[in-house]
């Protein structure tokens, strides 16, 4: 209870929260307690148990090849969802490219042979995602293309996955299944 009434007057609240505390603390196992002086404060302290996780558990990107010789191009003409990309894949010093359009995809693709992975936005300027594609599965059928996109209708989604895409992942992208689709060929790569 709160010791002084006029501040849930003032300031409001149930004084709950304390007690939630209490709830959390325990059910991790760990202790909570207070250090308090009239008329002066209070401390609050927990402590909880480090229950190390296996390394067996832990949910790497492990891919059969060193992440920085992976080479992955972001085909997408709005900046924000470039930047969102990037963060997502910044933490794995994967070399990456940008293009803006479908044809500054192509023409990456043309003059930089190391590409494994496209993450191909299929709504762009000048050259829609979907044609860059057929033309760069032309030229290098080995390259992996995701197709990005906000349309997620299921006819559209069999319209581009199996046909120039290896895979589609749609708009708003998760990290999760980001992160998943990517693991998945990478982990195809030869050495």
């Amino acid at each position: 209870m709160q010791a002084d009434k006029t501040i849930q007057v003032n300031y409001g609240g149930t004084g709950l929260g304390l007690s939630i505390s209490k709830g959390f603390v325990d059910l991790l196992g760990g202790k909570i307690w207070v250090e308090s002086n009239v008329n002066q404060g209070s401390t609050f302290y927990f402590s909880i148990p480090y229950k190390p996780v296996e390394p067996a558990h832990i949910n790497h990107w492990s891919v059969n090849r060193h992440v920085s010789k992976t080479t992955i191009l972001i085909a997408e003409d709005d900046e924000f969802n470039s930047l969102f990309l990037e963060e997502l894949l910044n933490n794995y010093q994967f070399n990456l490219l940008y293009a803006k359009n479908g044809k500054e995809a192509l023409d990456i693709c043309r003059t930089n042979q190391p590409i494994d992975l496209i993450l191909m936005d299929i709504k762009m300027p000048y050259l829609n995602g979907h044609e860059a594609a057929i033309q760069i599965k032309h030229h290098r059928p080995d390259v992996i293309i995701i197709a990005q996109s906000a349309y997620a209708l299921e006819h559209e989604i069999e319209q581009y996955k199996g046909s120039c895409f290896d895979d589609y992942i749609t708009k708003p992208i998760k990290e999760a299944e980001l992160k998943q689709k990517v693991m998945k060929y990478l982990s195809m790569l030869p050495k």
